[in-house]
């Protein structure tokens, strides 16, 4: 039987192949146009995070600001000794101690229910896996777009793969609704939620 990382690895590179051929030529004259690289991002998951069916957490946030590098050859984000962003050695480990107000809320959701070490146990993606580089917000426009249709199956990919029972989205309505729906069988999911919604000091959940 396959090990996780190379179920992973067989089931996401060919989405990923089909994410760059449809949205390469984009990203050059985006990036010619605006001078700002585009940067590629593949699912983390940490050492403990449980691999049977129906276990685990995935976080699922909007889109990175800034990774590990700009390239969008997949042999290389997948398979290069040094380069490559699939399953690096230090996934998840760097999340210890970055201070954003996200990290910090999933490390704390991850305590909260694992201990120590939280981040370990859970595993985290995003809902654009193209973005802008570092401090030049998520992407926006024809950027977010043209990458939708192939993050829907590379979400949908993951989903199954990581088989979480729990998927918490650090989205927004309007980032989170059409994946809600896709994984809700293209239904509405308003019906299905579990806790009533609330607002605080400027906050909504």
């Amino acid at each position: 039987m396959k090990i996780f990382s190379d179920r992973l690895y067989d089931g996401l590179k060919p989405l990923y192949a089909d994410l760059m051929k449809n949205c390469g030529s984009y990203c050059d004259e985006y990036t010619t146009a605006t001078g700002i690289n585009v940067v590629s991002f593949v699912a983390q998951w940490g050492k403990l995070f449980p691999i049977e069916a129906n276990s685990g957490i995935l976080f699922v946030g909007r889109a990175t600001r800034g990774w590990a590098n700009d390239d969008r050859n997949v042999d290389n984000l997948f398979d290069h000794p040094k380069d490559k962003i699939f399953n690096r050695e230090d996934q998840m480990i760097w999340a210890h101690d970055y201070q954003s107000p996200y990290w910090r809320v999933l490390r704390g959701i991850a305590n909260n229910i694992y201990g120590k070490d939280g981040i370990e146990h859970v595993a985290w993606t995003n809902v654009s896996k193209l973005a802008p580089d570092s401090n030049n917000g998520n992407p926006m426009g024809k950027l977010y777009d043209i990458q939708q249709k192939d993050d829907y199956k590379i979400f949908l990919k993951e989903v199954e793969l990581f088989s979480p029972k729990v998927i918490v989205l650090f989205t927004g309505d309007g980032w989170g609704w059409d994946y809600l729906c896709t994984i809700n069988n293209n239904g509405d999911p308003s019906d299905e939620q579990i806790l009533p919604e609330y607002e605080w000091a400027g906050y909504h959940a």
